[in-house]
């Protein structure tokens, strides 16, 4: 199992924002999780991520216990997300953005490689996105 949550509560108070969820989810798998607002998805994933410590339950990561990691060893690992409204440093190329996102724990070098190569492997070109600056992107190039 790629990511399993077993029982996870998040409460706040007396109120439980999270209340017993688990899910499954399998490598290759496609998910998704639908609710009105203020039903608790982001705090859901919060969870996941450690962004949110839980209040009880289990996250697990690639069959390891990563309940009580900080996110960015939960990162480290390879577990982390994205938002629905992309932040970027603006006045920063599109590459130097996407290298400080890869910079977690490895060197400068080591991140523009892996850029790179996901950039190469989106059909995007490095040489490219050296240059243009990230406010000059529009929403969805800054989403991919």
């Amino acid at each position: 199992m790629l990511i399993e949550a077993n029982n996870v509560t998040k409460a706040f108070g007396a109120f439980k924002a999270v209340d017993d969820a688990s899910v499954s989810v399998e490598e290759g798998d496609i998910l998704g999780l639908i609710g009105p607002n203020g039903a608790g998805k982001s705090t859901f994933f919060n969870c996941l991520t450690g962004d949110l410590p839980v209040t009880s339950g289990t996250v697990t990561f690639n069959n390891a216990d990563v309940t009580r990691l900080p996110p960015e060893a939960r990162a480290r690992l390879g577990l982390a997300r994205t938002f629905q409204v992309p932040l970027t440093f603006e006045s920063m190329s599109v590459l130097d953005n996407a290298t400080i996102g890869a910079r977690l724990g490895i060197s400068e070098r080591t991140a523009r490689n892996h850029v790179s190569a996901v950039f190469s492997k989106l059909g995007v070109k490095t040489r490219a996105k050296a240059i243009v600056l990230a406010r000059d992107v529009g929403f969805g190039t800054r989403r991919r």
